[in-house]
């Protein structure tokens, strides 16, 4: 899914920026790039990060919803899952030819889950943009790695609120999917027996 998610942002901009990735040394080091965010992005979350925020907080989840659902819709899935999709569209970028160092992609890929909740509700206050607030909290806490808030805001908002809640929703789903066959598999085995 995650590689999905890099290629449709590099076939993006390749129709926007097509005579930018032509030099076969600089693809080279640009596909390490992107295994490197491969590498970083799938996955769960590191064991022991973020921790207070692994749940969805509302009354209605804490009576009917399994664990693992109120882990798929929390604050920490859903603002890393947006963290990723900006790591995934600046490493695009960065392929294409568009200014961005191996530096900053690493500190980006290393502040991957550093999310300060309190700084990103602060800044959302100040914005009164959800989005805006958590890209000023990653641009804290990533400092080197700037993210162009002029220039991308499109892409910044749409990928953010359309994929990554289409991302959380996928995941939801599978998740669903699952239980449901491993469900029916009980019952075809009680009915075989």
């Amino acid at each position: 899914l995650t590689y999905f998610l890099l290629e449709k942002i590099k076939s993006t901009f390749k129709r926007i920026y097509p005579s930018q990735h032509t030099d076969p040394e600089r693809k080279q080091i640009m596909s390490t790039n992107a295994d490197k965010f491969l590498e970083v992005a799938a996955g769960e979350l590191p064991e022991g990060a973020l921790l207070e925020h692994r749940e969805f907080d509302n009354p209605l989840v804490k009576r009917y919803a399994t664990k693992e659902m109120s882990y798929l819709w929390s604050p920490a899935m859903k603002f890393s899952t947006w963290r990723k999709l900006w790591i995934a569209l600046a490493t695009a970028e960065q392929e294409l030819g568009i200014d961005i160092s191996d530096t900053q992609l690493e500190e980006m890929r290393a502040k991957l889950y550093d999310i300060d909740f309190e700084y990103a509700a602060k800044k959302e206050s100040e914005f009164r943009h959800d989005v805006m607030g958590h890209v000023h909290a990653f641009g804290a806490a990533a400092p080197s790695a700037t993210i162009q808030c002029q220039d991308n805001n499109c892409f910044i908002w749409c990928w953010s609120w359309c994929s990554g809640d289409s991302l959380l929703a996928r995941f939801v789903c599978n998740a669903i999917a699952v239980k449901f066959w491993r469900r029916s598999d009980e019952l075809l085995y009680q009915f075989e027996c």
